[in-house]
């Protein structure tokens, strides 16, 4: 009779039993069912290395975080993030049933995702729900998810944001500014730092070989500076005649063999202001594109200072030291590709020497954040724009305390968006508008302040005593002139813009400005037929006649951020509503199938 040579895992020496737990077809269930299989097994399925290995298997982006020689408990780190992405899947999932009726979110609506972080961290809760934002299973999820993590974001910024405004202004790194500025206004997308610097580094590099392989013999070419280096940097390490090769050698880098250009084409949009993306795209607005050319001149030992000219932003470096008065100074429009121009040419130009001095870091972000502000006022028929307003505002609060007007203006709105009523007083400046010694411009801050605060303490009461609103079903059966439903994707006859239906009315319910304003009485059945609010693919919300419609022939994905809150899924050809918007218009869904049915 032949031996049984059968062998069980017990057998397997332990080294060849962790190198099969290392295997990454193996996935953490996995080493939980062999870690029940004996003690043996238990034992060598608790080791640390295999559930590091599985925890940067699954959340990558959370690696850096921790030392990769540091002692860590990985097995907990793993089960603390597991479970955290279970809370924060289920706290996400109940926001739609709890807000569908608000069109903005107040910060006090976050408390769960606070205890959140508390429970777990920042860094866990910030990573689930980013992974909501790209990869959540419904529309719903990554509609709120967005407005969670741009809470979150801020909360764990702040701090980071007062540590560095606590810092003498000569050790403020304009780069570093820039990475927290570009994080903190896309909360709801990951912005990674070691990444910026790491695309900066190779532009720095790339500056290198460049003059190598130009045979200048240059220091700069060996001379590799550590991140500590760069951005203590006080005077250039070169002669002025090497600072001018540098800065030559970067233009052409930059400019012509990379095509790093101002983005004339779009100018006011968000992304010019963001350094990610800036060295994503090569693209961008003069305060942006001077940041990346100061951050790789200083890795190559050149100091460059930032100017806030009032055309546009330029950058400065010391080429004469021999001179004073501002003649020391060789100006560099980086707008222009980088061309040199002199202080005589700028004086000519009606320029004052005094146009020309440093740009304060803090100065130069507060810029930015003016910048964003504008470009979102520049989108207000955008249906999401508030969304846009709202990080710079709130960053300026914390980068210009002093500025009364840009408090007033964020009060302003969190009073017409009824959000964050409770934050309003603390927020405004305080004082008697009529005391002794104040401006013009701050007595009028103060008695507006005055006013929003009063207003605040109303639109609380107020709010105290309202009961909770509920939803009140639209039946088909009762408007049987609306031809159309909830979810059908539709083109507009004569704007050709294709749109999503996500509620209707059976007659025009606007004022009759609006009515006359829009054209709505040149209509042939002018307001007298339903009309329906649709979320276009240029972002903004509108309100169209029935006879202005027809069902689009080529349906498409509508990108619009309003579009999650109303709709859970896209099904090719149209949209299937949420819980809350299903509940409201009950008998659209049946109707919009029988539509995509017959198309």
């Amino acid at each position: 009779m032949a031996s049984d040579c059968r062998i069980s895992f017990d057998m397997l020496p332990h080294d060849v039993l962790e190198k099969i737990c290392f295997d990454p077809s193996l996935d953490y269930l996995d080493i939980c069912h062999l870690a029940m299989a004996s003690s043996c097994t238990r034992d060598v399925c608790c080791g640390s290395e295999i559930w590091k290995r599985k925890f940067c298997k699954r959340w990558p982006n959370l690696l850096r975080k921790y030392e990769p020689r540091g002692q860590h408990m990985w097995a907990e780190l793993f089960r603390s993030r597991h479970l955290c992405c279970a809370d924060v899947i289920r706290a996400v999932s109940t926001m739609s049933s709890l807000h569908y009726h608000d069109d903005e979110i107040s910060d006090d609506a976050f408390l769960e995702f606070d205890n959140l972080v508390m429970k777990y961290s920042a860094e866990f809760v910030i990573d689930e729900l980013h992974a909501i934002v790209v990869n959540g299973c419904t529309l719903t999820a990554k509609y709120y998810a967005v407005k969670i993590s741009q809470y979150v974001v801020q909360r764990h910024l702040t701090a980071k944001w007062q540590s560095f405004l606590a810092l003498p202004p000569g050790r403020q790194s304009v780069e570093q500014g820039a990475v927290l500025l570009s994080q903190w206004c896309q909360g709801s997308r990951e912005v990674k730092g070691h990444e910026v610097k790491a695309k900066l580094d190779d532009l720095a590099n790339m500056v290198r070989l460049e003059m190598e392989q130009r045979q200048l013999r240059h220091p700069a070419i060996g001379h590799c500076m550590e991140s500590s280096e760069f951005t203590a940097l006080m005077e250039s390490l070169w002669s002025s005649r090497e600072c001018r090769q540098v800065l030559e050698t970067l233009n052409y880098v930059l400019f012509d063999k990379l095509g790093f250009r101002g983005n004339n084409d779009d100018y006011y949009i968000a992304e010019n202001s963001y350094i990610d993306k800036v060295l994503d795209k090569m693209t961008g607005i003069p305060i942006s594109l001077c940041v990346v050319y100061v951050s790789v001149s200083h890795r190559l030992g050149v100091l460059c200072h930032l100017v806030s000219f009032p055309q546009h932003f330029l950058v400065k470096w010391k080429e004469h030291p021999q001179l004073t008065g501002g003649q020391e100074f060789t100006y560099i429009d980086v707008y222009e590709r980088g061309k040199f121009v002199s202080e005589t040419e700028l004086i000519m130009n009606g320029s004052s020497i005094s146009m020309l001095e440093t740009a304060p870091v803090v100065r130069v972000l507060r810029r930015m954040c003016h910048n964003l502000v504008n470009v979102a006022r520049q989108q207000q028929h955008h249906g999401d724009f508030v969304s846009e307003l709202r990080p710079p505002l709130e960053l300026l609060t914390l980068l210009d305390a002093s500025n009364d007007l840009m408090k007033v203006f964020l009060g302003r709105i969190y009073l017409h968006l009824n959000i964050n009523l409770r934050q309003v007083p603390e927020l405004l400046p305080s004082g008697d508008p009529e005391g002794e010694g104040l401006t013009a411009e701050s007595r009028d801050s103060m008695s507006v302040a005055a006013e929003l605060r009063e207003s605040a303490r109303e639109q609380l009461l107020k709010l105290s005593n309202q009961p909770p609103p509920q939803i009140v079903a639209r039946r088909r059966s009762d408007n049987p002139k609306v031809l159309y439903s909830v979810g059908l994707i539709m083109k507009h006859k004569r704007y050709f813009y294709t749109c999503v239906i996500y509620g209707w009315d059976s007659k025009c319910e606007a004022s009759n400005t609006w009515i006359y304003q829009m054209g709505v009485n040149h209509l042939t059945n002018k307001q007298h037929q339903p009309f329906y609010t649709v979320l276009v693919e240029d972002g903004s919300m509108r309100y169209a006649a029935q006879e202005s419609l027809e069902i689009a022939k080529e349906p498409k994905v509508i990108t619009n951020p309003k579009v999650g809150k109303y709709f859970e899924e896209f099904c090719t050809t149209h949209y299937r509503a949420n819980d809350e918007r299903m509940a409201e218009y009950p008998d659209d869904w049946l109707v919009t199938l029988e539509y995509v049915s017959h198309s």
